[in-house]
């Protein structure tokens, strides 16, 4: 009798130590890669001086362009070189600081956001189209967020500029109804990046 017990105790360890051993190899094999969000911000401004009273086409100028993703989010820094992949949530922007003498509200229309390679010449890349905004001022007073709608295939385009580049140039195109005007656009790239930990 007292050597089925002592069977059954050698079992029951031996079978505690194998469990524990397959969860241990399962919990190393996760830890080998950590998910987060990361929160991609770049402000660029729109200052056009010159008097137009009838409208004047619009361009972000090259300087302004580049969103530097590890100068802006420390997390994404951290693991910069170590990202495997990166999960666009949404493209967001809100403007704020509207200055215009111009006799009505300026709006904007036509307008269009290229994600590019900041390291490329040209402005080929993941296209945003149809950008309106009939009044920039009442947008900018009342801080609304807006989406940008894009295809799966810009999506993928820009997550793989911030993996191979860690950058992305937004060009920004597109017609103002009056000016002079100035005004402070806020851009942010919500994503979810998955990175190697060892």
């Amino acid at each position: 009798m007292k050597s089925l017990h002592f069977a059954l105790r050698a079992f029951a360890a031996i079978s505690f130590a194998f469990v524990m051993s397959s969860a241990s190899c399962d919990l190393f094999q996760n830890a080998d890669a950590i998910t987060f969000t990361a929160l991609l911000e770049h402000d660029f401004e729109i200052n056009e001086t010159a008097v137009s009273p009838n409208g004047k086409d619009y361009a972000t100028k090259p300087e302004d362009e580049v969103l530097d993703a590890a100068q802006v989010n420390t997390e994404f820094k951290e693991h910069a070189d170590k990202i495997e992949s990166i999960k666009i949530n949404k493209v967001t922007y809100v403007m704020s600081g509207y200055s215009s003498t111009c006799s009505v509200p300026v709006g904007f229309s036509g307008g269009t956001l290229t994600f590019s390679d900041p390291d490329a010449t040209g402005t080929a890349g993941a296209v945003v189209v149809n950008l309106t905004n009939a009044n920039l001022q009442s947008a900018s007073n009342d801080g609304t967020i807006y989406t940008l709608t894009f295809d799966q295939t810009a999506a993928d385009e820009i997550s793989r500029l911030l993996k191979d580049k860690k950058k992305v140039r937004i060009h920004a195109t597109g017609r103002l109804s009056c000016t002079p005007l100035y005004l402070k656009v806020a851009a942010k790239i919500d994503c979810t990046l998955t990175a190697r930990v060892i």
